[in-house]
């Protein structure tokens, strides 16, 4: 009996965390969405995609060192990739994002795509190119 119930709670921790990981990614979709529709029209072009992918892993800038610009109200929080990303990496995210997931042919991306490819990774697919922003 007593192993039964422990098969049973490990089961449902496991599908709990699957659960929580999975939303926190989606989440992180979407906040990466924010970040890089740069004219808030609720779509990704490839350009916004393309500039946002390889402004991400750029440092940010010191704000003590920049001289002469303002102190304004505190900007919404900017995704940022955990390292620079390369060439190749940004190349094979927009061939992903467009090629495969554009589901309106229409070259851009809405939340729900955008939300799509970086959520459903495709089955036997190793490498997460999107795995610096997670």
């Amino acid at each position: 009996m007593k192993m039964i119930l422990l098969v049973l709670s490990v089961f449902a921790l496991s599908s709990c965390a699957t659960t929580h990981s999975k939303a926190s990614r989606s989440q992180k979709a979407s906040d990466l969405f924010d970040t890089l529709d740069v004219n808030h029209d609720g779509y990704l072009t490839r350009s916004e995609l393309s500039a946002g992918l390889r402004y991400a892993g750029t440092p940010d800038l010191n704000p003590d060192l920049v001289i002469g610009l303002e102190k304004s109200a505190p900007a919404k929080k900017k995704i940022k990739a955990s390292r620079k990303l390369s060439e190749g990496e940004i190349q094979k995210i927009m061939s992903e994002a467009f090629d495969k997931r554009d589901a309106k042919l229409d070259q851009r991306l809405s939340r729900d795509e955008f939300k799509k490819v970086v959520s459903e990774r495709p089955r036997g697919v190793d490498e997460d190119p999107w795995e610096p922003f997670m």
